[in-house]
């Protein structure tokens, strides 16, 4: 933030005003002619670089060598469980088929795009070979961190705060909680480092007219998750209103949001081929459109309702480092806070900002203190009533995550405008720092007695200590004897707090090593040459279950989906199967699931994310051609009626289901919904009978075909009937020409008129043609669908396009036009007037 005002920091281009002179006369060297302010000055930014490596190099030590991997069985399981197979997944994807649109490799099959490839970090790893694609994590990360302290230092700078100053805060983004304790999954930095670049794009466009950056830093954060820009522009309006009231409201400000509204409007337009897209994931989700949305609850929260004790605890002592609450591991000096070690609060960001922030209420001019006091109780607000922070998520989350990130970008840039002021003015309050000490080591010593974690214990001597060593450098920086080994201190000191503080988040930590990427365990067990076999002696399209995950989770006791477990195997060892794990599967999947009662608790928004899948009911296995069975000791005793055992492969055993029906198969028969409701335990039997179609349908293009009630569900399920029906499916069925995982041809041959039925989950994006023509798909079964066949040969072709693909690459297409003309006109009007500048 810009001070403009007389009684604010003093204007290096115009001098100092002669009580600022009779100051420094006092007190030493002014800003201006200290020496080691102009080597600040002129090698900043390559300073702040050598801070940054020198910290990554420590923290990342083992992570650089390839010692470790950054891929944690802690609290980071979703490292393993979901970042690396997603990537493992898209990147392969992108090798053999294209830009990812449709998998079956996710839940029975789901819209996969443009998931993961809004996120700019993740391209670079998908230019690493798939074998090193696990080793590059780390350094993807941390070349995240690294961008984003650099982002820091530049916006910093922009707004006139020293050098010295602007390295701090840059440092101490970087290696805030927020960035760290998130690099164990990839959106995290990457939303750093996005915000960041927002904030250096808009002064860029305030103070140079450099209109090309805006757009671009925009488009980035669409195109990763439109909800997080908007809590990025929250952000941004705010920093806008505090220099309205800075700098004074001119004309020149209504030209600046002008800009920025139509270079807003033209980073949607880029981004609109990804944004669209994830809006429409989003929206098609349970969360975001069915019964388990969390935003009546939250909304319906007391405003002014506080948190339990331990709650502000924790919040508190992780301001003073990332494992004040307790470690990612350990029983004792675990973490022991809200939520979990990630979703928590996050908002450490050095403990410098902690000792100078007061120092904006003394040094600072009048406007700049009201500023600075309505920005903190804003930023208070959500933490003390946690209504807040839901309304800040537009109630569809409880956690902290992007909350974390925003608060603590506003405690370094209130901090460093503190810290820019003691070294302007050359001066500091004594008594508001010694006040400031006392005040946190005491707050630290009480905090770590009532934590529920002994990490704080052990951890506060240490934050004491750098409490101490950081306010005397404080006050020595304004000393003229002390002044340069002060500020060399200082910030060496800063450097090892950071690394101090966020030690334990990268190395106190059960995280995997490359002998066990390499070792037959995890993704690489024996399901890779099971899964081989299989591909080898069967062509045809086919799904799996696996009583065992690969990844997190290890063998189960029974075939029993009851434990924590990895869900998105298939993704990692090339295979199809129903199980998923994701924030936003395909609501009509999950509604099938909870029809069938195979979710149990239709409010339970964790079931919608983790989902099972139909690996514990041999019957729906049938239906949606889960043809083979994988399973590791112990296990429940296999049906030899349905399952052959087929081959072992290592510890893993191999079992066929005998009456598995393909893809595309036929009913001669529906039942309406209100009529399969009142089937009971039955409903697994009845959808051998009949299709379950709606209402509408029922009455309208099938008002003609043959129609089942209650009474037509009579019978045994005896193996004999199971086959009778199956033999009954099986009789006209779809023959595959081609297969993609977006694009599907076929025949059939059907001798009277039936519905075809595909084992595909619904979603609009499906375009169906039956002899070259398109024809409407059907819902069938809950989350299904299909088509409506006269008799004779049909050619059948399914082709998948998402919804608004074409429409977002359209637009994308149009502003990516119109961004090359602005740049090509800017670039002309620079060189333009360099031409005519005078010699």
């Amino acid at each position: 933030m810009k001070n403009t005002e007389k009684s604010g920091h003093a204007d290096s281009s115009s001098g100092v005003n002669s009580a600022n002179s009779k100051l420094n006369q006092n007190q030493g060297s002014s800003y201006d002619t200290f020496s080691l302010h102009k080597v600040f000055d002129k090698n900043g930014l390559f300073i702040l670089c050598a801070v940054l490596f020198i910290i990554t190099v420590v923290l990342f030590n083992k992570y650089i060598f390839f010692g470790r991997l950054l891929l944690f069985s802690d609290w980071g399981t979703d490292s393993i469980n979901f970042d690396w197979p997603q990537r493992y997944f898209y990147s392969k994807y992108l090798r053999t088929e294209g830009i990812p649109t449709w998998s079956f490799a996710q839940g029975l099959g789901a819209n996969v795009f443009p998931g993961s490839l809004g996120d700019a970090g993740n391209w670079l790893l998908y230019m690493v070979p798939l074998a090193k694609l696990p080793y590059a994590l780390a350094y993807v990360e941390m070349f995240k961190l690294f961008l984003s302290g650099v982002f820091i230092y530049l916006f910093l700078k922009k707004i006139n705060i020293s050098p010295f100053a602007a390295i701090v805060g840059g440092a101490l983004f970087a290696f805030s909680g927020f960035m760290t304790i998130g690099t164990v999954l990839a959106y995290f930095a990457t939303e750093g480092c996005y915000l960041a670049f927002l904030l250096y794009s808009f002064e860029l466009l305030r103070k140079d007219n450099n209109y090309l950056w805006f757009p671009v830093a925009i488009a980035l954060a669409a195109s990763n998750n439109a909800l997080i820009l908007y809590m990025h522009c929250l952000l941004l309006a705010a920093y806008m209103l505090s220099s309205f009231v800075l700098d004074g409201f001119t004309k020149s400000w209504v030209r600046v949001i002008g800009k920025m509204i139509l270079l807003g409007a033209l980073g949607l337009g880029l981004a609109a081929f990804f944004m669209l897209g994830n809006i429409y994931l989003m929206l098609q989700s349970p969360r975001g459109s069915g019964s388990v949305s969390l935003a009546h609850t939250l909304a319906a929260h007391p405003m002014w309702k506080l948190e339990y004790k331990d709650f502000y605890i924790t919040f508190l002592l992780r301001m003073f480092g990332n494992d004040m609450s307790g470690y990612a591991i350990g029983t004792v000096d675990g973490y022991q806070g809200p939520y979990q070690y990630l979703l928590g609060p996050c908002q450490y960001c050095g403990i410098i900002s902690l000792v100078v922030l007061p120092q904006l209420f003394v040094l600072g001019s009048r406007k700049l203190k009201w500023i600075a006091a309505a920005v903190i109780t804003v930023a208070v607000l959500p933490v003390v009533f946690s209504y807040f922070r839901y309304a800040f998520w537009l109630f569809s989350g409880d956690y902290f995550r992007t909350f974390s990130l925003v608060f603590s970008i506003t405690q370094i840039v209130l901090a460093i405008k503190a810290l820019d002021l003691i070294i302007r003015k050359n001066r500091v309050n004594t008594v508001v720092l010694v006040i400031t000490w006392a005040a946190l080591t005491v707050l630290v010593i009480m905090l770590s007695r009532y934590s529920l974690s002994t990490a704080a214990v052990f951890l506060r001597k240490p934050v004491i200590m750098f409490l101490l060593v950081e306010a005397i450098l404080v006050w020595l920086i304004t000393k003229p004897t002390y002044q340069k080994p002060a500020f060399v201190a200082l910030l060496a000191t800063v450097l090892a707090e950071l690394i101090f503080s966020n030690w334990g988040t990268y190395n106190y930590r059960i995280n995997k090593s490359t002998e066990w990427l390499e070792s037959r365990t995890g993704y690489n067990d024996s399901t890779i040459e099971a899964v081989k076999f299989l591909h080898a002696t069967d062509h045809s399209f086919f799904r799996l279950e696996k009583n065992y995950g690969s990844g997190y989770g290890g063998v189960y006791k029974k075939i029993s989906w009851d434990v924590p477990r990895s869900y998105n195997d298939a993704q990692m060892q090339d295979y199809f199967s129903s199980p998923s794990y994701f924030s936003f599967n395909n609501k009509y999947y999950v509604r099938f699931l909870q029809k069938m009662q195979f979710i149990t608790d239709t409010t339970d928004e964790k079931q919608t994310r983790w989902i099972d899948g139909v690996g514990q009911y041999p019957l729906m296995q049938m239906l949606v051609s889960s043809k083979y069975l994988l399973l590791k000791e112990p296990h429940l005793p296999v049906d030899t009626t349905i399952f052959d055992s087929i081959a072992q492969m290592g510890d893993v055993r191999l079992f066929k289901n005998r009456f598995t029906l393909p893809l595309g198969f036929t009913y001669s028969a529906c039942i309406s919904g209100a009529e399969f409701g009142k089937t009971g335990n039955r409903k697994q039997m009845m959808l051998f009978k009949a299709a379950v179609v709606d209402e509408l349908t029922l009455h309208g293009i099938l008002n003609d075909f043959k129609q089942l009630t209650i009474s037509d569900t009579a019978g045994t399920d005896s193996a004999g009937v199971i086959a009778a029906l199956y033999a009954k499916l099986k009789a006209d069925t779809m023959q595959i020409s081609s297969f993609t995982q977006s694009h599907i041809t076929g025949k059939i041959n059907v001798h009277d008129t039936k519905l075809i039925f595909f084992s595909i989950p619904y979603d609009k994006g499906w375009s169906p043609k039956i002899d070259g023509k398109p024809v409407e798909p059907i819902i069938m079964n809950y989350g299904f669908w299909g088509c409506l066949l006269s008799p004779g040969q049909h050619e059948v072709e399914l082709t998948y396009t998402p919804p608004f693909y074409n429409l977002g690459f359209t637009i994308s297409a149009l502003s990516v036009f119109i961004f090359i003309v602005l740049a090509v006109i800017r670039y002309k009007n620079k060189y333009k007037a360099i031409a005519t500048m005078p010699e």
